[in-house]
């Protein structure tokens, strides 16, 4: 491996009489031709450097690779279920199913700026609940306060979970209608929106069984006193649930997006692309810059026997 073409020094030794590499040599075919050779096995050193670090990335990526396309069709099963699913909803839309149910316009920015009020009334409600009943300050400098906040950001996150699956029953509840009041055929062949009456009962005891304690406890904290203030933060999940429950529109199928574990191994694809190019691209430049070392040297030489009469 060369690190510093020095094209001069190649020459000197080429020249040099009494060298062991050199030894005997006299014509300058002679020369040419161990300079050729000598470019040759610098070049094979410089290839044979890398050619490790380049097997290495060969094995990551086929590694890789081999694991893209043993989940490629558990991908395309996905993305074809999305297509279909959209291709379904399109049609419940075109007949009729939308105008069974009552939705607001879901803008973003109106959505947040609903929604992030009310998560932080519940914060403080159930903040405040938390510290009557742990006997603390209500002070948001103590990390216990703050314990309360977080449940009360977890029962609001379950209320909005609870809305999804509330619409979706009502969905379910809108299409079986469409399908009773027409006659087409090609309705029949649709699928109904599915949800776990299991999970929606789990999930409707724990939200008020949550509520009702932070009520009860913040209620007998004021000895009766801050009823109606006490019913109206009770009352922010609740809200909370039904703003979310207008807000969606359980008809509109959002852009297919990949799951992680597809990104990530897309990700790691192209980092092993990624690596296997770079280290091919070190290698060819390095190769280059041997070569270009020794064509200065050779036609260094050239002028060198020409000049001293060896041609």
């Amino acid at each position: 491996m060369i690190r510093r073409c020095n094209s001069r020094k190649i020459v000197r030794r080429v020249l040099r009489r009494g060298d062991l590499d050199i030894g005997g040599l006299e014509s300058g075919i002679e020369r040419r031709s161990w300079l050729e050779e000598r470019r040759a096995s610098i070049v094979e050193q410089t290839r044979a450097r890398w050619a490790g670090p380049i097997a290495r990335a060969q094995q990551r990526l086929e590694k890789v690779s081999g694991r893209s396309e043993e989940l490629r069709p558990a991908r395309d099963e996905d993305q074809s279920q999305h297509v279909v699913k959209a291709e379904q909803m399109s049609m419940w839309v075109r007949a009729g199913v939308r105008n069974k149910l009552a939705v607001w316009p879901s803008w973003l920015v109106v959505r947040a700026g609903v929604l992030l009020p009310l998560a932080g009334l519940d914060y403080y409600f159930f903040a405040s609940a938390w510290a009557v009943h742990q006997r603390i300050s209500e002070d948001l400098s103590n990390w216990q306060f703050d314990v309360g906040g977080i449940l009360g950001l977890a029962v609001f996150v379950l209320g909005l979970l609870l809305a999804r699956a509330f619409r979706s029953v009502s969905l379910a509840r809108a299409q079986r209608s469409v399908r009773a009041e027409n006659t087409d055929d090609h309705l029949g062949g649709l699928i109904l929106a599915e949800v776990s009456a299991t999970q929606v009962a789990a999930g409707v005891v724990l939200f008020a069984l949550l509520v009702a304690a932070a009520f009860v406890i913040r209620w007998q904290a004021g000895q009766g006193t801050q009823f109606a203030s006490t019913v109206l933060l009770a009352l922010v999940p609740l809200i909370g649930l039904y703003v979310e429950f207008m807000f969606i529109d359980p008809t509109a199928v959002p852009p297919y997006r990949r799951k992680f574990r597809w990104c990530w191994l897309d990700w790691r694809l192209g980092r092993a692309q990624s690596a296997l190019s770079q280290r091919e691209k070190r290698r060819d430049e390095a190769v280059k810059r041997v070569e270009a070392c020794y064509d200065g040297a050779a036609r260094e030489l050239e002028v060198i026997l020409v000049d001293r009469g060896f041609i």
